[in-house]
């Protein structure tokens, strides 16, 4: 039993450990600008495919542009050839056409400023990716810094642990390990005062005598390895 204890004791210590390197500020940070790069990226897709619908919409423009300047030119021809009766129904035509026209401008001119906000959008999204990445190598590298630092601090710890396994009965270790895996430590905890000293849940006098006489009881109620403790 007292082995078991050394090596939970141990295996508190060593998660103890991994919890600080998983809490590192730098890793926070790192997975903070990684999410900013995502959100760049994203934010960069969709600007590409803003500029390609411009794009397609300044060339559909731009081919009727070239209608109307046909249309245009077929109308003036017409009107030198029409009667005076019908020079009136033509004018109506080229004043049409000149408002399709002068549409056709303004929607050049709000394909224009579009066009210049994606490229300044664009351009400040990259900036700040660019930054980003930066910052992200530095907060990698720092990270990892601080990791290695703790490393052989573990190899010990888990040199230590490998040691006292074998002294530990296999089922015993089995138990533990697999309760450890689902409940916080300590699953290995005793007896006090009749009671399971991790969910103090009183344990019946029947099995308080065969955790006597046994050794060690999984606590029914909670399910850690409760054990015996001579005083």
């Amino acid at each position: 039993m007292q082995e078991l204890k050394e090596y939970q004791a141990l295996d508190m210590k060593k998660r103890k450990i991994e919890q600080e390197i998983l809490e590192n500020e730098d890793r926070k940070n790192a997975k903070e600008m990684q999410s900013k790069l995502k959100e760049f990226q994203s934010k960069i897709f969709a600007l590409e495919d803003k500029a390609s619908l411009v794009v397609k919409k300044y060339e559909d423009q731009l081919a009727l542009l070239e209608k109307l300047t046909k249309d245009v030119e077929k109308a003036s021809g017409d009107v030198e050839k029409t009667t005076e009766e019908d020079a009136s129904s033509q004018v109506s035509i080229l004043m049409k056409i000149k408002d399709n026209l002068l549409k056709l401008e303004r929607e050049f001119v709000e394909i224009q400023k579009t066009q210049e906000k994606i490229v300044k959008d664009n351009a400040f999204v990259m900036k700040n990716a660019v930054i980003a990445n930066k910052n992200l190598s530095l907060y990698k590298e720092r990270y990892n810094n601080a990791k290695q630092a703790r490393e052989p601090e573990i190899a010990e710890i888990e040199k230590q642990m490998s040691a006292l396994a074998t002294k530990i009965n296999k089922q015993l270790l089995a138990k533990y390990k697999a309760v450890s895996e689902v409940k916080p430590l300590p699953v290995f905890v005793p007896l006090v005062n009749g009671k399971c000293n991790g969910c103090r849940m009183e344990m019946p006098i029947v099995l308080a005598n065969t955790l006597k006489q046994k050794g060690y009881l999984e606590c029914e109620n909670c399910g850690r390895i409760i054990y015996f403790e001579e005083k």
